[in-house]
């Protein structure tokens, strides 16, 4: 199990999304994001981990909208 470097409930509220959005733009279900955001970082490997310093990467780079369509 991989501790996140980033606080994921501050990630999701800096990218402006909601948890079902967060969800889906990382792909796995709401149910398992909440659980995430509770501190439960079971099945938080490398991959989410990465994804997620990814979007964060792209809204830094002003180009987070641009992925967002593709899931909104």
């Amino acid at each position: 199990m991989t501790k996140t470097k980033i606080d994921i409930k501050q990630a999701r509220q800096t990218l402006g999304l909601n948890q079902t959005q967060m969800a889906k733009a990382m792909g796995v279900s709401r149910g398992l994001w909440i659980k995430w955001e509770k501190g439960d970082e079971q099945g938080i490997t490398a991959a989410p981990t990465r994804l997620l310093e990814t979007l964060m990467w792209l809204h830094s780079k002003d180009l987070f909208s641009e992925y967002q369509e593709k899931f909104s």
